[in-house]
């Protein structure tokens, strides 16, 4: 049998050696807890330096050279192929006060969510970062959710919700991976079509739900993405 020592590898293939959904691969790169790549062919990149003065940046190049291989996404830049399954791209990662970016006559580079790829020294530190033999990565993502949120697991607690309770934590969700976490309860009870304007009544069939939901007791509450 012929063993192939990959260096990258599909998103769907690491979700599938971890035990996860692709939509919890998008939560730690969203979270900036996993970088993604992606492979470019023919790609004019240019490289330099980030200079500030007077408040104001400034780019400084260092080469230019024709490119083919694997760059590493922004966390924006991941997050958006995610989210609408391709951007177009023209700022890459780099090292900090650095800056890779495509030039003329590259205008810039379509990645669609089938192009992004995870270097293998990238999957081996999350992995690590988990220590112990007994625990898993799925088991060290803070929040999961399936597509409907009908059933989602914050640490090693797991609720099965109805469909109200669902579009709640839905919106919680979107919201808390904005700079903005924090939503009126009434508002988002509304959107979701409950009955009851009390976030309690709403999930009071759901023991542990304050472990999932948050309150600020002004009547706003937010999604736990990291158990307390």
């Amino acid at each position: 049998m012929v063993h192939i020592e990959k260096m990258y590898f599909t998103v769907k293939e690491v979700a599938r050696r971890w035990g996860v959904r692709k939509c919890n691969i998008a939560y730690l790169v969203e979270n900036g807890e996993l970088k993604v790549s992606t492979r470019l062919e023919g790609a004019r990149i240019e490289r330099g330096t980030i200079e500030v003065a007077n408040g104001q940046s400034f780019n400084i190049p260092h080469q230019q050279d024709w490119f083919s291989g694997i760059l590493d996404l922004r966390r924006s830049d991941a997050f958006r192929v995610f989210r609408d399954g391709q951007a177009r791209i023209v700022h890459f990662g780099a090292e900090e006060r650095e800056y890779a970016a495509v030039v003329e006559p590259t205008a810039s580079v379509e990645v669609r969510l089938e192009h992004l790829v995870i270097r293998r020294c990238e999957r081996d530190r999350v992995e690590a970062c988990h220590g112990d033999k007994s625990d898993t990565v799925a088991d060290g993502i803070a929040f999961q959710h399936d597509a409907d949120y009908r059933n989602v697991r914050l640490g090693p607690t797991e609720m099965a919700l109805g469909a109200v309770q669902a579009q709640v934590v839905r919106a919680l969700h979107e919201a808390a991976l904005t700079d903005q976490p924090w939503l009126e309860g009434k508002r988002v009870l509304s959107g979701a079509g409950a009955t009851s304007m009390r976030m309690s009544d709403v999930f009071k069939s759901k023991t542990g739900w304050r472990d999932l939901i948050a309150s600020d007791r002004r009547g706003r509450y937010r999604l736990r993405l990291n158990p307390e």
